[in-house]
């Protein structure tokens, strides 16, 4: 939804239509979804679709591609959205841009804008060619439903080819946390945590709310987390209801990845920390201090409930 919504806004710009496009698979009622977020036309794939299948998607996206004439195609910025959008890009001979962090038209020509440099630039390319492959991070634009009536549906068999990618195993995820970008309470750290062993009080706390953990870029660099726990312009986008940044100073490329936040709690030792003058609430203390004991509340919080 949140492509579709990007996509619509940008079709409103340039005066053209939006269409999305479904797997086997998507709910009977797909066509009326997507139409309420934007989307004019949806062509619907019917067969077998099951499993990881790339080969197919690519020459499903293809196909579909061809019968709208799209000029602009919009993927996901995820690893499988990713691999989608460089394979249907190499067989269209068409230009690609990754990660988009915003969209628009200039003298009727795509226009859009990158981080390069790990967020230290924002690049503003407009593409000449048509048509564009762009690939999209999630949460990075909101989706927004529209006033609008049913979508024109053509229906289009799924390809049947042979697959040279095949599927060895699957193996669920360990994880006991929400994924980073679903969770509606994410409790990030930066510089200020110290080190790997400091992320245990942040932890802590995360087991209480049930929440996510998020990390600066500082706090990946050093290598105290993951890079897929990064928040900001060059790591995730989060959107939850809650982001507590500890130990974060909150410069405007970890903004860029948790500006959607329903509320923001702030704790640094620095009350000249930019992340004050941005989050809901702040606490001015050392991290190490603040933490447990908000982590001692809410457990008896818990307990008396």
């Amino acid at each position: 939804y949140e492509m579709i919504s990007s996509a619509a806004a940008l079709a409103s710009e340039v005066g053209s239509s939006v269409a999305a496009v479904a797997w086997p698979g998507a709910p009977a009622d797909a066509a009326e979804r997507l139409a309420a977020y934007g989307a004019q036309k949806v062509v619907l794939f019917e067969g077998d679709a099951d499993g990881y299948v790339p080969d197919a998607q690519v020459e499903a996206a293809l196909a579909a591609q061809q019968a709208l004439e799209a000029d602009v195609l919009i993927f996901p910025a995820t690893v499988h959205g990713q691999e989608l959008a460089a394979r249907v890009a190499a067989r269209l001979k068409a230009p690609v841009g990754s990660e988009i962090l915003e969209l628009g038209q200039e003298n009727g020509q795509i226009q859009v804008v990158r981080a390069l440099y790990g967020g230290k630039v924002r690049a503003t390319v407009r593409y000449e060619a048509s048509p564009v492959v762009l690939t999209v991070r999630p949460n990075t634009f909101a989706a927004e439903k529209r006033d609008g009536g049913t979508a024109e549906v053509t229906k289009l068999p799924w390809p049947q080819v042979e697959e040279k990618t095949r599927v060895v195993e699957m193996r669920k995820s360990e994880a006991t946390r929400p994924e980073l970008t679903e969770a509606d309470v994410v409790v990030s750290g930066g510089r200020g945590v110290g080190s790997a062993d400091g992320f245990k009080v942040l932890e802590e706390l995360a087991d209480v709310l049930g929440a996510a953990i998020g990390a600066s870029r500082a706090a990946v660099d050093a290598g105290w987390r993951p890079q897929t726990d990064q928040v900001g312009q060059t790591g995730k986008v989060v959107t939850p209801k809650l982001y507590i940044a500890c130990g974060i100073s909150g410069s405007i490329q970890h903004w860029a990845g948790m500006s959607g936040s329903k509320c923001v709690v702030g704790i640094n030792k620095d009350p000249q920390a930019p992340i004050f003058s941005r989050a809901d609430y702040g606490i001015v203390g050392d991290l190490f201090e603040v933490v447990p004991e908000l982590t001692k509340q809410l457990k008896e919080v818990k307990g008396q409930s």
